[in-house]
């Protein structure tokens, strides 16, 4: 018998031995605490698969329908997942502990409260000015996101306000930091939530 046939046997017996443990755990409901005694690996066209930071697909469809609504009570959850209330709050408490989930927040519409100008802020920023604009930056409320990047640009801000002049009044708090270049949000036809990437 060659190689590869051996290796396909080996491959179809952890299939076997996966699809029962996964039988046992879901017709079951074993609880979460015993996660670590699962096989860890998941097969898929014969090869195994590690499960990136030891979730499983349960544990995505927490985070997916957290992500929705934070404030979904755990029953309810788990009858959605298909796990007892007990099992369900465990693994909350586990991908808590993992710093998946990392906070329950509300969903705030800035626009009915009167934030009706959302702009990006393009900052070129020499190296002397690098680490001062770092110290300056958190005094500013309405910067919502700073992201550092890659080419002529070293920064991306994106900033929320309820005026044109406070749009002009922060352009010119940055320029002792360099050089500016503003584009203002007409609309928004896209906006992904954290829910379209975990399944």
């Amino acid at each position: 018998m060659g190689i590869t046939a051996v290796c396909c046997l080996v491959f179809r017996g952890f299939n076997l031995i996966n699809a029962i443990i996964r039988k046992i755990y879901c017709s079951w409901r074993l609880p979460a605490v015993i996660l670590p005694l699962r096989c860890n690996l998941e097969f898929r066209y014969g090869e195994p698969m590690l499960q990136h930071n030891g979730t499983d697909l349960i544990d995505r469809k927490i985070m997916q329908e957290l992500s929705s609504d934070a404030r979904l009570p755990v029953a309810e959850l788990g009858r959605r997942i298909k796990l007892s209330p007990s099992a369900t709050a465990e693994r909350v408490r586990r991908l808590e502990s993992l710093e998946l989930i990392r906070g329950y927040r509300a969903d705030i519409n800035l626009q009915a409260l009167g934030f009706s100008i959302t702009a990006f802020v393009r900052l070129t920023c020499d190296g002397n000015r690098y680490r001062p604009f770092l110290k300056f930056l958190p005094t500013l409320n309405a910067v919502q996101e700073c992201h550092h990047l890659t080419g002529g640009d070293a920064f991306l801000l994106k900033v929320v306000l309820s005026s044109v002049a406070q749009l002009e009044d922060l352009i010119e708090k940055l320029l002792p930091y360099g050089s500016p270049t503003t584009s203002m949000v007409l609309s928004t036809p896209l906006e992904r939530k954290q829910i379209s990437l975990l399944m």
